[in-house]
């Protein structure tokens, strides 16, 4: 599937997947209502940080310089290679990667040390949602491209 920078009307197929996401996860807390999902990706889209894969988004990746702050991947392409593919375009850009993921989110981290990211820290919930978290780093020196 192809990776292609996200254009504006992206954004609700985006925040769609986020929010598929949110609904399926029992222990995420809902702190913002759907409409509020689609500016703040819009915003993203906006400044030139998403990536999408394929012509209708099939996930999506925000990437801040060296920070990834989102990436999701719908339900019926996960397990597919999408992440990874991500993944290694954010690498192409770039000779270091950082993220954090929910401590809960056991898949993500499973998935973040298969590919070649190190845990950097732990908190206990200093973010949004006052979940605990955990931060993973990925340089170019410790994975491959």
């Amino acid at each position: 599937m192809t990776l292609r920078p996200a254009q504006p009307d992206d954004a609700a197929a985006c925040a769609a997947i986020l929010q598929e996401w949110i609904e399926e996860t029992p222990w995420f807390p809902r702190l913002h209502p759907p409409a509020a999902d689609v500016r703040f990706i819009a915003a993203k889209i906006a400044a030139n940080q998403v990536t999408v894969a394929g012509a209708r988004p099939r996930g999506f990746l925000a990437l801040e310089e060296t920070y990834i702050s989102c990436l999701y991947i719908a339900r019926p392409y996960r397990g597919a290679g999408l992440g990874a593919a991500f993944l290694d375009y954010a690498k192409s850009q770039t000779s270091e990667l950082r993220l954090w993921t929910f401590q809960a989110n056991t898949r993500a981290q499973a998935f973040y040390l298969r590919e070649g990211f190190v845990e950097g820290q732990r908190t206990e919930g200093d973010n949004e949602e006052k979940l605990p978290d955990v931060e993973f780093v990925w340089t170019a020196r410790r994975g491959t491209l």
